[in-house]
C-alpha cells in the first residue's frame, strides 16, 4: 500500500522498522520497508553537493529565494548559463533540472515523442555547450 502524507514529511526508525510523520496528515505511518522517492529541499547555500557549495563560496553561483521559485534553487539567464553573485551569466557553466530557479513547464513528466519545452529547452542547452566546447579549441 503506497500512502501519501504530503510536505514536510519526516522520517524515522524504530524497533519495528519505519515511522513517517507529517504535519498536514494526522496519522503515524509505520512500515517494515522504506523506498526513498523525494526531492530534498533545495538549498544552495546549505547544500551537501561539494562542487556546489564551493562555487556558491566563491561567488560562483547565485541562489534565488522567492515564494515563485522555491527556496534556494541555482539562479540561471534564459540560456541556462550560471549567474553569479554580481548577476553576470557565465559561458561554459550551465544548470538544468529542478533544482534551478527560472524552469517552470506544464506538465510534470515530459513523455517522448512530444514537443515538450522541457525537451526543447535541454536541447537548446546541449547546443550551447556544444558551441561552447567547439569555440574554446
Amino acid at each position: 500500500m503506497i500512502r501519501f502524507l504530503g510536505p514536510d514529511t519526516r522520517f524515522s526508525t524504530d524497533d519495528d522498522g519505519y515511522v513517517a510523520t507529517s504535519p498536514s496528515h494526522p496519522d503515524v505511518v509505520r512500515a517494515r520497508a522504506f523506498v526513498e522517492a523525494r526531492l530534498p529541499v533545495a538549498s544552495v547555500s546549505d547544500t551537501a553537493d561539494d562542487l556546489l557549495a564551493t562555487l556558491f563560496r566563491r561567488g560562483r553561483v547565485a541562489e534565488v529565494r522567492s515564494a515563485a521559485t522555491g527556496p534556494g534553487k541555482v539562479a540561471v539567464d534564459d540560456r541556462s548559463r550560471v549567474v553569479d553573485a554580481t548577476g553576470a551569466a557565465t559561458d561554459g557553466l550551465y544548470a538544468v533540472g529542478p533544482f534551478v530557479a527560472g524552469h517552470t513547464w506544464s506538465g510534470a513528466f515530459p513523455r517522448p515523442n512530444v514537443d515538450a519545452g522541457f525537451f526543447r529547452h535541454n536541447e537548446a542547452v546541449a547546443r550551447d555547450l556544444l558551441t561552447d566546447v567547439t569555440s574554446t579549441r
